[in-house]
C-alpha cells in the first residue's frame, strides 16, 4: 500500500513566503511603472497648455539707456546695467529702490557689456583698456539669530525690501536674505589706445574670451588664461590678441552690436543700416569672412542679441520683424571666401512697431521681443511657433 504524500510544515511557509514575495513585487513593479507614468504627464502635460501671462509690474527707472537688465531667481529683485556703467537694483513688483553700484573709472567708459548668466560685467574704456568685474545675486539663509528686527516681524512666507537686500521668511525659524554685489576682478591695460565703442566676452570650451571695437577700426579679439603655481601660490594671466581691421564706414557711424562666438573664432559686427560683417580668426591671425545686409531698405536694425549657443543671432529691424541668422556652408561654384555664408530660415513678424528689445532664454530656443507700441511676444525659434504676447 503506497504511503500518501505529505509536506512538512517547512516547506509550506517557504512556499507562502514565496508567493507573498512574487506578489508583493509584481505589485510594487506595476506600481513603480505606474507612478513614472503618472509623473511623466504631470510633467509633459502643461506643454500642451498654451502660455500664460500673469500682471505685469510696471515702474519707473529713470536715468541713462539700459543696455541689459536680469531678474533673480526668485522674480523678486531685478538689476539693470545703465550704458553709463552704473547698476542699479529694485524689488520687484512695486520698484523700490534697494542700491546703486558704479564701476570704478565710469566716467571713463565708452563700452558696456554685461551678461547676468556668466556674471560678468566687461567695460571697455577711453583709453582702450579693458575693466571685468563680477556681479552675482548672493543669497544667504540664516535663523531668526541672524535676521534684522524688520525681518524677524515679518509673517511665514513674508518678504520685504531691508537696505540693500529683499528678506523673506520661509518658515518659523528660517530666513533667505539676498542681495546684488559687484566686484572688481581685473582691469587689463591697453593693447590699442584709442577709445573703445563696443565689447562682447565669451566663455567656452577653450577658456575666455574678449572682443572689442576701437574708435581708430581696430577690432581686437583677446584670448586670456589665467596659470595658478601651486608653489609660489602666485596667479598669471596671459593675454594672447589678435587685431583685424575694420574699416570705419564715414557718414554711418559706429556699428550697433559686437558679438562674440562662444569658441571667440568669430566676430559679428553689425551697423543699423543692416550691413553685417563676419570676421575669423583662426590662431593669431583674423580676416574679413563675410559682408552682406541682414534687413532689406529702409528698414533699420534696431535690436540685436545672441540666441542659446552663441551661434544665431536674432535681427530686429524697424518694420517689427525677427529674423535668426547663422552661418552656414553653401555649395556653389564660385563662392568666395571659405563657403559659409550668412543664412536665415525663417521671420517673425510682429506689430507694425520698431523692435526695441530682445532677450533669449538661457536654457532653450525661446527669445522675447518688445515692440514701440509696448507689446511683448514670446517665440520658440526652432518650430516658429509663438507661444503668448
Amino acid at each position: 500500500m503506497r504511503r500518501a504524500r505529505t509536506t512538512t510544515r517547512r516547506v509550506r511557509i517557504a512556499d507562502a513566503l514565496a508567493r507573498w514575495s512574487i506578489t508583493v513585487g509584481g505589485v510594487t513593479t506595476v506600481a513603480c511603472v505606474l507612478g513614472v507614468l503618472i509623473f511623466l504627464i504631470w510633467i509633459t502635460l502643461p506643454l500642451l497648455w498654451p502660455a500664460r501671462w500673469g500682471d505685469p509690474a510696471r515702474f519707473e527707472w529713470p536715468g541713462a539707456g539700459t543696455t541689459m537688465a536680469a531678474i533673480d531667481e526668485y522674480r523678486s529683485m531685478a538689476v539693470r546695467c545703465s550704458s553709463n556703467a552704473i547698476f542699479e537694483a529694485v524689488h520687484l513688483p512695486g520698484g523700490h529702490p534697494l542700491g546703486r553700484w558704479t564701476i570704478p573709472g565710469a566716467d571713463r567708459a565708452t563700452a558696456v557689456r554685461w551678461d547676468p548668466h556668466e556674471a560678468m560685467a566687461v567695460t571697455g574704456m577711453d583709453d582702450g583698456s579693458m575693466a571685468f568685474h563680477r556681479t552675482r545675486f548672493a543669497v544667504r539663509w540664516t535663523d531668526v539669530t541672524g535676521a534684522p528686527p524688520r525681518a524677524a516681524a515679518l509673517a511665514e512666507g513674508g518678504i520685504a525690501a531691508i537696505d540693500d537686500a529683499i528678506w523673506q521668511r520661509l518658515d518659523a525659524s528660517r530666513f533667505r536674505a539676498m542681495r546684488f554685489e559687484l566686484e572688481m576682478e581685473e582691469v587689463l591695460p591697453p593693447v590699442h589706445t584709442s577709445r573703445v565703442t563696443l565689447a562682447d566676452f565669451a566663455r567656452g570650451p577653450d577658456g575666455f574670451v574678449y572682443a572689442c571695437l576701437h574708435a581708430g577700426g581696430e577690432l581686437e579679439v583677446t584670448r586670456v588664461a589665467r596659470r595658478h603655481n601651486l608653489l609660489t601660490g602666485r596667479s598669471t594671466l596671459t593675454r594672447t590678441p589678435v587685431t583685424i581691421r575694420c574699416e570705419p564706414r564715414p557718414g554711418v557711424g559706429d556699428p550697433l552690436f559686437l558679438g562674440l562666438s562662444l569658441l571667440g573664432d568669430s566676430v559679428a559686427v553689425i551697423w543699423a543700416d543692416g550691413l553685417a560683417r563676419c570676421y575669423e580668426v583662426r590662431g593669431s591671425e583674423g580676416r574679413l569672412a563675410e559682408e552682406r545686409h541682414l534687413v532689406e531698405p529702409p528698414a533699420r536694425v534696431t535690436a540685436v542679441t545672441f540666441l542659446l549657443g552663441r551661434a544665431t543671432i536674432l535681427v530686429g529691424d524697424s518694420f517689427g520683424r525677427i529674423r535668426p541668422w547663422f552661418r552656414a556652408r553653401v555649395e556653389a561654384e564660385g563662392k568666395a571666401g571659405d563657403g559659409w555664408t550668412w543664412v536665415s530660415p525663417r521671420e517673425f513678424v510682429g506689430p507694425p512697431f520698431p523692435v526695441t528689445a530682445l532677450a533669449s532664454s538661457p536654457r532653450s530656443r525661446l527669445f522675447v521681443a518688445g515692440f514701440g507700441n509696448g507689446e511683448v511676444r514670446t517665440w520658440h525659434v526652432t518650430s516658429g511657433k509663438g507661444l503668448g504676447r
